[in-house]
């Protein structure tokens, strides 16, 4: 809402003001300055805006937790709650824990797998899974469920891997839901294979995916949540601890993971 005022030029009322960005776009003087913020540019579903004080304010109904304004902010104000001490605690206390590691950490390291992983165990884990052993149980009942689906006339599914796509279709496009597979994620049935084997440990599940950490809470079999109700299971739990004693996945021993994961989970 810009009004004339006398001696001042064109002053704009904040009380009316909507930041339609129509007066920035027509300015021929670029008097008007747009800043964008960078967590609301990068959002796809346009859940970060100001609240009525000015401050940035990320709306749960409508954010799909894709990480991407984690990423975007240059002032790390937008985090998650670490349970890195928790973890390690636990481990310091000999507590029996497994840790069921997400695939896409490799990314983070230079290091071969092997060392990754070993790692990860040198801190105390009775064990470390790559999630991607329940794949294979994921693809088994998708498959089953989808001839199920499409016997019944349905014209196709989708996959319920990706957490951040479920609450894009139950948020955003609700129409798309019916058409979601029912069947639990890579992740869900490692946990239950690792529980039926180990059913004393504390499973903790490593990645860094927002979206995927956020499954996490909505599942019994993973134990490591955060306290504020939002879970923060920690890829990086062992940098901490190897840093403090200089070291890094290239200079420890390597781990070759013998867990049979081969038989069906329920």
């Amino acid at each position: 809402d810009l009004r004339m005022s006398r001696g001042l030029g064109d002053v704009y009322k904040r009380q009316t003001c909507i930041s339609c960005g129509k007066c920035h776009q027509n300015c021929p003087y670029h008097a008007i300055v747009y800043i964008p913020i960078p967590c609301e540019e990068v959002c796809p579903v346009k859940a970060i805006s100001k609240d009525e004080y000015g401050v940035e304010h990320i709306d749960e109904s409508k954010c799909i937790y894709c990480g991407k304004c984690v990423n975007a902010c240059p002032f790390g104000a937008i985090f998650e709650i670490s349970q890195v001490f928790d973890i390690l605690q636990r481990l310091r206390n000999k507590e029996p824990m497994v840790a069921i590691v997400a695939p896409s950490i490799l990314a983070q390291f230079a290091a071969p797998v092997e060392n990754v992983y070993g790692a990860i165990k040198s801190l105390g884990f009775l064990e470390v899974v790559e999630v991607a052993q329940g794949a294979m149980e994921t693809t088994r009942h998708e498959a089953e469920e989808l001839k199920e689906k499409l016997a019944e006339g349905q014209p196709f599914m989708t996959t319920s891997c990706c957490p951040s796509y479920i609450q894009l279709a139950e948020k955003h496009i609700p129409d798309l839901k019916k058409y979601i597979s029912t069947t639990g994620s890579p992740m869900y049935y490692t946990a239950r294979i690792v529980k039926e084997k180990y059913p004393d440990a504390k499973v903790v599940f490593v990645g860094p995916c927002v979206a995927k950490r956020k499954e996490v809470k909505m599942d019994s079999c993973v134990d490591f949540r955060s306290r504020s109700k939002r879970s923060v299971p920690c890829w990086p739990v062992w940098i901490s601890r190897s840093k403090r004693h200089n070291r890094s996945p290239s200079c420890v021993t390597p781990y070759v993971r013998h867990m049979d994961l081969h038989k069906q989970a329920v």
